[in-house]
């Protein structure tokens, strides 16, 4: 049997209040890299929340929050599915590719303001949804991404 656990996004989704979606079910678009483009949302979310839940996964693979990389949410996000999806609730998962050293180092000290609009952008819908920062998953190795950097 598979184990499954409950992340912080699906406890911080749970908290929304349910009373004020009881006729209709709750609009969920999920944005991040290519940790939510390959089914995070899909695998997890869909299957812990059940049908009171409509999710709208929506990651771009390699993105940052970093305004000034190659791949970012800014230029290559899927903001115009957001606006269409008029969502309750937004949940934002980046912050892993942002530490690679190519990203962190020119860049990284402008993560805090480039996250805070990414915050931003992704609750200016006309639905005002909830918006929920999510912790990208730890890294446990060397190599091209920063294990010692906390996002």
């Amino acid at each position: 049997m598979k184990r499954r656990s409950l992340g912080l996004a699906t406890l911080a989704i749970l908290g929304i209040p349910l009373t004020v979606y009881s006729a209709k079910a709750i609009k969920l678009f999920c944005i991040g890299d290519s940790i939510v483009a390959s089914g995070f949302p899909d695998e997890n979310l869909i299957i812990l929340l059940g049908p009171s839940f409509d999710v709208f996964a929506a990651g771009s693979s390699h993105c940052t929050a970093l305004r000034n990389t190659n791949v970012n949410i800014w230029t290559k996000g899927r903001w115009t599915e957001e606006w269409k999806f008029q969502p309750d609730a937004v949940t934002v998962m980046l912050g892993t590719n942002d530490t690679k050293d190519a990203n962190w180092i020119p860049y990284g000290k402008n993560f805090e303001k480039d996250y805070g609009d990414v915050l931003d952008t992704a609750g200016s819908v006309q639905s005002k949804p909830v918006v929920i920062p999510v912790l990208s998953p730890p890294i446990f190795s060397t190599g091209i991404i920063r294990n010692d950097v906390m996002v």
